[in-house]
């Protein structure tokens, strides 16, 4: 009896799973919030050069009265800050000894047009937040691209978390991987709570994202309790659940303005996790892969009692399991481990994995960009993060209908790439507001649905032999291309709409080399390297890819 088998009996998605799930979804609930707390923790606000003379008149501003509070900052800032081009300059103001007082009516441009750099600090416009990391290290001008900076750190630590938990969840157990990466998320999350500097937070939150596969390790826990017939689904919740997780952010952040009390409520979320940490079990499937055979069937029983399938076990159902595993073990040991050549070796292999790769690659790159980028399109920052995460709710929902209807899964990308592609060149070229908004959501909207699609695609075709070492190739792509996300929003700062060109002109290119892959819809995964290659070419013989 195989591991897919005994579900037959214990059910499928029963009470016992929904238990188990519900653990889970909570999980990634958090998850989506941790991966998204930089956009809050650290939202760009105009400021510019602080005058210590006038400091108790910034102070004498601060109201309950937003306009009241905007019409005081502006009397202020006219008085002492050079205007470039449209708008008041960020980095310099005017060089004058102040005679007097600030007084309404008041500017320095009446004594002199010599402008100097800060030199004593800058003023922050605090009408949507109160605190920030940008504003509490005074990420600004000369150190304007060390959140990117930041960001891509804490995306490259992730890097480093999938070789380190990778290998504990597959070594140690599924519960202690995402029991030790939930305890370490959580600790590094309160350290981060009292940085007293910019590098104290970056270290910590590097090291919090070396430790953060919460989300990882908990989605295989949901995949492989779950029988094989309400996988697609069950995967496909664990998505939507990452997407409210992103919009509680949202809500948390408006009521929650200051960067620490945000972390501290994030964190608290995150401890929310131990809680119902003791519920999970550890997987069936590991525990009969590692021979634990006795704590396999403790597991086994308790779902069964859970989901009142007892007697639907066969007595022996243990040494079936026992027979069955041996026998799979035996055969493995006389197959020679694939290598990471062996996705290359055929020709049409190798075209489909390096497709797959920039597949994975830019999707990653815009899917990241766009989450992060929210603020640039000139509307509510609240509002549009909370739809940014929304969209994702329908466009996981369409996909998983589409991919499976006359369009199949190279259609239904390749229409999905188009959207996104589309939509993030034409939002460059609209002014920020609400109809860049709008544009900009659809591109989301495009993304969010294709990162559904690809992990299907993916799993249909690379060939049993390397399907493991080429979905590891794809996510380290990925991996590697988030990083960069962070990295191309920098380009913002010398040309304004470069970021969504780039990431427009990247999905458009996606969406044609999407119909190069092969259709795999209706078709048996393939099993050998000869499978594959014939996927899409009746050519048998192998070439090698130069």
């Amino acid at each position: 009896m195989k591991a897919d088998e005994i579900f037959q009996y214990i059910g499928e998605f029963q009470y016992f799973q929904w238990l188990v799930y519900s653990a889970v979804c909570i999980s990634s609930v958090v998850s989506g919030m941790v991966t998204f707390a930089q956009v809050f923790l650290a939202p760009s606000v105009d400021h510019w050069c602080a005058v210590s003379e006038w400091a108790d008149d910034v102070d004498e501003c601060l109201t309950s009265d937003k306009n009241l509070y905007l019409e005081c900052i502006h009397n202020l800032r006219n008085a002492s800050i050079p205007l470039e081009e449209d708008s008041y300059s960020k980095c310099s103001k005017y060089d004058v000894s102040y005679p007097t007082d600030w007084y309404e009516g008041f500017s320095a441009y009446n004594y002199t047009n010599v402008t100097i750099p800060c030199d004593e600090g800058w003023v922050y416009d605090r009408s949507v937040y109160q605190s920030s990391i940008i504003m509490e290290f005074d990420l600004v001008c000369s150190k304007e691209n060390y959140k990117e900076v930041e960001q891509a750190i804490y995306f490259g630590a992730y890097f480093i978390a999938t070789l380190i938990f990778g290998t504990i969840a597959d070594r140690f157990g599924r519960y202690k991987a995402f029991y030790i990466s939930s305890t370490l998320v959580a600790f590094f999350g309160a350290v981060i709570v009292f940085a007293p500097t910019f590098w104290f937070f970056v270290t910590f939150r590097f090291l919090q994202g070396c430790s953060y596969m919460m989300y990882d390790v908990a989605f295989v826990i949901g995949m492989e309790f779950v029988g094989p017939s309400k996988r697609v689904w069950a995967g496909t919740i664990l998505s939507l659940f990452f997407a409210v997780g992103y919009i509680l952010l949202a809500f948390l952040a408006f009521f929650i303005t200051s960067w620490r009390f945000l972390q501290v409520a994030i964190t608290a979320f995150l401890c929310s996790v131990f809680l119902y940490v003791s519920i999970l079990p550890e997987s069936i499937r590991w525990l009969i892969s590692k021979k634990k055979y006795e704590e396999a069937e403790k597991v086994i029983l308790k779902a069964a009692r859970i989901n009142k399938t007892s007697h639907k076990l066969p007595q022996n159902f243990m040494d079936e399991i026992k027979r069955e595993a041996e026998k799979e073990s035996e055969s493995q040991s006389e197959k020679q481990n694939p290598y990471i050549q062996d996705i290359f070796r055929t020709k049409r292999l190798c075209q489909n994995s390096l497709n797959l790769a920039y597949q994975w690659g830019i999707i990653s790159l815009v899917y990241y960009g766009l989450s992060l980028s929210t603020s640039t399109l000139g509307s509510n920052d609240y509002v549009t993060f909370c739809i940014s995460g929304a969209v994702e709710i329908p466009a996981t929902v369409l996909c998983m209908f589409l991919i499976d209807s006359f369009l199949g899964r190279r259609g239904s990308m390749f229409i999905f790439q188009a959207i996104s592609g589309i939509a993030c060149i034409c939002t460059s070229l609209i002014p920020p507001g609400v109809w860049r908004t709008a544009v900009g959501m659809i591109g989301k909207f495009g993304i969010s649905a294709s990162y559904t699609t690809i992990y299907v695609v993916t799993a249909e075709i690379f060939p049993t032999p390397v399907r493991g070492i080429g979905t590891a190739m794809c996510l380290t792509t990925s991996n590697i291309v988030r990083i960069l996300s962070s990295v191309v929003l920098i380009l913002s700062n010398y040309w304004e709409p470069m970021p969504y060109v780039i990431f427009g002109s990247a999905s458009v290119v996606g969406a044609f080399l999407c119909l190069v892959l092969p259709e795999t819809r209706g078709k048996p995964l393939p099993e050998s390297m000869h499978d594959a290659e014939m996927m899409n070419n009746s050519e048998r013989e192998r070439i090698y890819c130069s």
